[in-house]
């Protein structure tokens, strides 16, 4: 009787914290529905609040698109997906992040795979006259002009 008892307020806690869950991740009306046209080259890159020396000198082209795409080049790569945002809270996410698989040759390659492992980490905004800040962190971001 007792384990019958338990079980059943098992299930009954289980299904209260999927449907707690399902709620939470509805954020749908936390994004803004029309994107950003917004086309710049990285300028740099901070992590920790230090500028970061990538293995070669290297300017990424980030275009964000209204309709909620972009696309760009890493170092040598092309690179397209989909982004998400919140002008009101600063969220921001990259969402299918996609590139090409050309075989470049190091340094390029080091380079392109710090910059992705950056752009990857973003998960906020913040967007000033002609420059934009992807943060990836307190005092980390990626800034192009």
């Amino acid at each position: 009787m007792k384990t019958t008892v338990l079980q059943s307020l098992f299930k009954i806690a289980l299904l209260l914290s999927c449907m707690a869950i399902g709620f939470g991740c509805d954020d749908s009306d936390e994004w803004n529905e029309e994107g950003m046209e917004i086309s710049c080259k990285l300028a740099k890159t901070v992590e920790n609040g230090t500028e970061v020396e990538y293995p070669m000198e290297i300017a990424p082209r980030l275009d964000l698109k209204k309709d909620l795409t972009f696309e760009g080049n890493a170092v040598f790569n092309s690179i397209k997906g989909y982004y998400m945002y919140n002008a009101d809270n600063g969220k921001f996410q990259f969402k299918d992040l996609m590139k090409t698989e050309l075989a470049a040759p190091s340094p390029y390659s080091d380079a392109e795979d710090m910059y992705l492992g950056y752009l990857g980490k973003v998960s906020s905004f913040k967007l000033e006259s002609k420059t934009i800040r992807l943060y990836f962190g307190e005092n980390s971001y990626l800034e192009y002009r």
